[in-house]
């Protein structure tokens, strides 16, 4: 604890709260910053709109960078724009990128995800105003999606995907 002039006292960060980061850590403690900035100019020079990027939970330097979304055939294009863009500044830093969505075992993974929404004018088929998990068509997108994963996917990194590993289950 640090004592401050007014009798108050404020806790100091963990060595491991440093390591992970934390969400939204400023310089000096996040080392990614220019890094994730070179990678939001690329993806704006290829045309895509970033909403935000920062430092994600995890250690290993691991990043999330948002862009806005769009309809499925673009959607495809922007993903390909996307991973190729992030791989390449990545290279050209010095570093390498990966999409895995645990890499590291045992620590908290940010991972490649992507966010899903199908609407038919103003109807949204996955959920309504007051649902806090996916209903109705949703509730079976989602676990057709789960299932496809679990019987499809060659990367062990998806065993590590359980609730309490903050990886979004």
């Amino acid at each position: 604890m640090v004592e401050h002039r007014q009798g108050r006292s404020r806790r100091q960060p963990r060595i491991q709260d440093a390591a992970q980061g934390g969400y939204f850590p400023v310089s000096p403690n996040d080392h990614f910053c220019d890094l994730r900035d070179a990678m939001s100019v690329r993806l704006a020079d290829v045309g895509l709109e970033v909403e935000r990027a920062h430092h994600e939970v995890g250690t290993g330097g691991q990043q999330e960078i948002n862009y806005t979304f769009s309809t499925l055939l673009a959607a495809a294009d922007d993903l390909m724009k996307f991973k190729y863009v992030i791989k390449n500044t990545a290279f050209e830093h010095g570093k390498s990128a990966t999409f895995m969505p645990k890499p590291l075992f045992g620590d908290n993974g940010s991972g490649m995800h992507c966010h899903q929404s199908l609407w038919k004018t103003e109807f949204r088929f996955f959920a309504d105003e007051r649902a806090t998990e996916p209903v109705g068509y949703g509730a079976l997108v989602h676990r057709g999606l789960l299932e496809h994963r679990a019987r499809s996917s060659p990367h062990e990194s998806f065993d590590q995907l359980f609730p309490q590993a903050r990886s979004g289950l």
